[in-house]
């Protein structure tokens, strides 16, 4: 008997997993079962994707053959970290691999069939091996793919909900990312039956990819007065800016003038809470479909 080798080698990558080791599964149907038996083939787990081995020997495949497979993530917020427009968890996707090695970005590759969805997986996936696969195979060369999955970005999105019901008009709040990565807009004052009286809302002012990166990010919110911050809007933009305006400035316009108010001197800030937690997108429920929220107590 000859030795086996690997003749198709599957790596996935994600930008929000720091380890793949878990994160997917790979489960070949019963009728692809039946053929690797037939033809001797065997299916390895690797830390990122997975490996189909044949002994060098090996006759080979027929002109009918291929391999079919699930692809099954194994975290239930797999699809909230994901780029997916367009993908409904309810119907059947398929994913066909090009007979050539090369990167597929996932997202836009997979179809969607009048195929019955009978199982829980994100996606069946095809392979038609071939003698030219085989041939390179038994050269040293196995068939590459990799399977790129991009993450989601979402605006985050702040609810500060004070303790107490009286507040002092006379102050307003800065959400800062100490790191000047992150920038967010300036408060509205907002209310949401569900949590009570009025509160201070938040949004950043761009999407931000949903990645690891970002958990130990240093946010903190200051108390600034508002007519200092009026005045320093007002001079940065050469027009008046009053305070019921502060949260209509467009994200382009505060992206341009925040950091330079927030890095100067004339504006004094108080912090009022720091340690402030990332949003995660299955968390709490937002009215902003392209928003994740987190909601702080002050």
């Amino acid at each position: 008997m000859g030795q086996f080798i690997i003749f198709i080698d599957i790596k996935v990558v994600h930008g929000y997993y720091d380890d793949l080791s878990s994160s997917f599964l790979f489960r070949p149907t019963a009728e692809t079962e039946r053929l690797m038996r037939s033809r001797e083939v065997l299916i390895r787990r690797t830390g990122n994707g997975c490996q189909f081995m044949i002994q060098d020997d090996s006759a080979g495949f027929l002109s009918g053959d291929e391999l079919e497979f699930a692809l099954q993530p194994q975290d239930p917020s797999f699809i909230l970290f994901t780029q997916l427009e367009g993908y409904h968890p309810q119907a059947f996707h398929r994913l066909v691999l090009p007979e050539d090695s090369q990167e597929v970005d996932v997202a836009s590759a997979i179809i969607v069939t009048e195929e019955q969805k009978r199982e829980s997986h994100f996606c069946h996936i095809t392979i038609k091996p071939t003698d030219k696969l085989l041939k390179k195979a038994k050269a040293g060369i196995p068939q590459e793919y990799l399977l790129r999955f991009r993450e989601a970005a979402y605006r985050w999105e702040y609810l500060f909900i004070p303790r107490y019901e009286s507040m002092d008009e006379s102050k307003t709040f800065l959400l800062v990312d100490t790191q000047r990565k992150l920038f967010f807009t300036l408060p509205e004052k907002y209310t949401d039956p569900a949590y009570g009286g009025m509160m201070w809302r938040f949004f950043s002012t761009s999407p931000i990819i949903v990645c690891q990166r970002y958990r130990d990010c240093d946010l903190q919110l200051s108390e600034v007065q508002t007519t200092e911050l009026s005045s320093l809007l007002s001079e940065a933009l050469s027009r008046d800016i009053q305070p019921e305006e502060f949260s209509k400035l467009p994200p382009e316009v505060l992206s341009g003038v925040l950091p330079k108010i927030l890095t100067g001197r004339l504006l004094k800030k108080r912090t009022v809470k720091r340690f402030i937690p990332c949003p995660q997108p299955w968390k709490y429920r937002t009215d902003q479909p392209d928003c994740i929220r987190e909601i702080c107590y002050i």
